[in-house]
């Protein structure tokens, strides 16, 4: 409302508007302080909405499934690893990199220059290492 300088009014109409024709899809958010309450409600492009539901739904799948890796002496691998690569990882990186060693799953984000790459040059070798 603020942004647009539009009444509030108007903006329900339309989210309903385009809500209906699936432009849109609208969820409640719960309050997590109440289990019956709703904290408000979100807005997602549709086509967002299905690909986070839908990668959502796969990383269940695979929590679901049985560790079909071996295991991996964390502390082993990221010495090798550091010595390999010839550098030294924030702690945040030593914490990823025994996540990686030893879960099925790992989501990895961070804006532009967070050590994302650098991450992945040290688990990609994770196997060589054990």
């Amino acid at each position: 409302m603020e942004v647009l300088e539009v009444a509030e009014d108007l903006i329900q109409d339309a989210l309903t508007m385009i809500a209906r024709e699936k432009f849109v899809v609208i969820e409640s958010i719960p309050d997590n302080t109440n289990d019956s309450a709703e904290a408000g409600k979100a807005v997602y492009l549709s086509g967002y909405h299905k690909a986070e539901t839908k990668t959502a739904q796969r990383i269940q799948s695979l929590l679901a499934e049985p560790k079909a890796i071996r295991d991996i002496d964390e502390d082993k691998a990221l010495e090798w690893d550091q010595n390999q690569l010839s550098l030294k990882l924030a702690e945040k990186q030593v914490e990823a990199v025994k996540s990686a060693a030893n879960d099925k799953v790992l989501v990895i984000t961070g804006g532009p220059g967070t050590g994302k790459t650098t991450f992945i040059k040290a688990i990609k070798n994770l196997p060589e290492a054990a």
